[in-house]
C-alpha cells in the first residue's frame, strides 16, 4: 500500500510505494569493485606526476611520505562557475546573470585505487578536514553567499573520473532548494522555539526503527520521507548551523560515521553509485539558531520515471524502516552475528 510522507526539512512530499519493488531488476543491480586496480593511471590528471594535466593546484595537505601530499585541491578543468565568466547576452524577455563563482575538485588521495571505504579512517578524516578548510576559505569571499560540497561516486552518478575525488562549488546566490530547506527549518524554529533537526534526532532515537548507527557525535538514520532507497542522513548531535565551525573532534567522528555508512551500503548492494552532499548554512544564516548542518547520502539505485520528472515528487519503492533494519544487519562489509542493535563506532 502506498502512502505520502512529508519531509519537514524541505517541505516536500515523497511517495512511498513498496509494491513497485516487485518491478523487474528494481534496485537489484549490485556490482563488484575492480579486482586489483592499478595504484597509478598514466592518463589520470589526479595521479601524482600528472600535474601538467591540471589547470592549477590551489591547496594541498602535505605528507612526509611520497608523493608529499595527502589531499589536493585543484581547479575544475570544466567549471560550471568561474571568476572569468563574461557578461551574458541580454534577452528582452528572460532574466540573465553572470555565472561567477568557484568550482573546485578535492582529490582525496594520491592513490588511484583507493576509495572512502578502503582508506584508513585518518585518510577519510583528512578528506573531511579539507572540505571544511575550503568552505571556510570560499565563504570568506565577499561575494560568495553559499558553498556546496558534494561527491559523485560511479559513472551513473556523474563521476567522470575513477580517481577518488569530491567537489565544492561556491555561489554568489543561494539556490532555491537550499533556500527552501532553510526556510522550512526557520519556520519550524519560529513556531516551536526549537531546532527541527535537533527534534528529529530526539524523535528518531526514541523511535529507533529508522536508526542505522550512532556514535558520540552523530546519528545515522534513514529519514522518514527518503527520496531514494537507503538514503541516509548523518546528523551532528551538537547544534551548529555552519559545517565550517565543526571542531576537529567532530570531524574525526564524522569520518567514522561516513565510512561506516558507506561500508554498509557496499555490503548490501555492492559498489553502487551514489551522491552525498553537506547541507550547511548560507552566509546570512550561519549564525541562525534555527539551522543545523548535516551530511546526506543518496544512493542511485533507480532512475526517475515520467511521473517524477513531470511532478517533481519522488517515488521511493522501499520502506525506510525495512531498509534501516537491513543496513543495521551489516557492518564493515560483514553481516553481524545477531540482533540489530546500533553498533558503536
Amino acid at each position: 500500500m502506498s502512502e505520502l510522507r512529508r519531509d519537514p526539512t524541505a517541505d516536500r512530499w515523497v511517495i512511498i510505494a513498496p509494491e513497485r519493488s516487485r518491478r523487474p531488476d528494481e534496485g537489484r543491480r549490485p556490482t563488484k569493485r575492480i579486482e586489483n586496480p592499478a595504484q597509478f593511471d598514466p592518463g589520470c590528471p589526479f595521479c601524482p606526476g600528472n600535474e601538467s594535466m591540471l589547470p592549477s593546484i590551489i591547496a594541498e595537505t602535505t605528507s612526509l611520505e611520497r608523493p608529499g601530499w595527502r589531499t589536493r585541491v585543484v581547479e575544475n578543468k570544466f567549471p560550471a562557475l568561474s571568476q572569468d565568466a563574461g557578461h551574458p547576452a541580454r534577452d528582452s524577455f528572460y532574466d540573465t546573470a553572470t555565472g561567477r563563482g568557484y568550482h573546485e575538485v578535492i582529490v582525496e588521495t594520491p592513490r588511484h585505487d583507493k576509495d572512502l571505504t578502503t582508506m584508513s579512517k585518518e585518510g577519510v578524516r583528512e578528506v573531511l578536514a579539507t572540505y571544511r578548510k575550503r568552505c571556510v576559505a570560499l565563504m570568506a569571499e565577499t561575494a560568495i553567499q553559499s558553498a556546496i560540497v558534494f561527491r559523485n561516486h560511479g559513472s551513473v552518478a556523474g563521476a567522470s573520473l575513477r580517481h577518488p575525488h569530491s567537489q565544492v562549488m561556491a555561489l554568489e546566490w543561494v539556490p532555491a532548494l537550499i533556500e527552501a530547506r532553510q526556510t522550512a527549518m526557520l519556520d519550524y524554529y519560529r513556531a516551536k522555539g526549537r531546532c527541527l533537526l535537533c527534534d528529529i534526532i530526539s524523535h528518531e532515537k526514541a523511535d529507533g526503527r529508522r536508526v542505522v548507527n550512532e556514535n558520540e557525535a552523530f546519528l545515522t538514520t534513514i529519514p522518514f520521507a527518503p527520496i531514494a532507497r537507503c538514503e541516509m542522513w548523518l546528523l551532528p548531535k551538537r547544534h551548529q548551523a555552519d559545517f565550517g565551525v565543526a571542531e576537529s573532534a567532530t570531524i574525526d567522528l564524522l569520518a567514522a560515521a561516513l565510512q561506516d555508512a558507506l561500508l554498509r551500503l557496499e555490503a548490501t548492494f555492492g559498489d553502487l553509485p551514489y551522491h552525498y552532499a553537506i547541507d550547511t548554512a548560507s552566509k546570512d544564516g550561519s549564525g541562525s539558531p534555527g539551522l543545523h548542518w548535516r551530511l546526506r547520502i543518496v544512493p542511485q539505485l533507480t532512475v526517475p520515471g515520467g511521473f517524477e520528472v513531470a511532478s517533481g515528487v519522488p517515488i521511493n519503492s522501499s520502506l525506510p524502516e525495512q531498509d534501516a533494519a537491513s543496513l543495521r544487519s551489516v557492518s564493515g562489509g560483514r553481516r553481524k552475528e545477531r540482533g540489530h542493535e546500533n553498533s558503536r563506532l
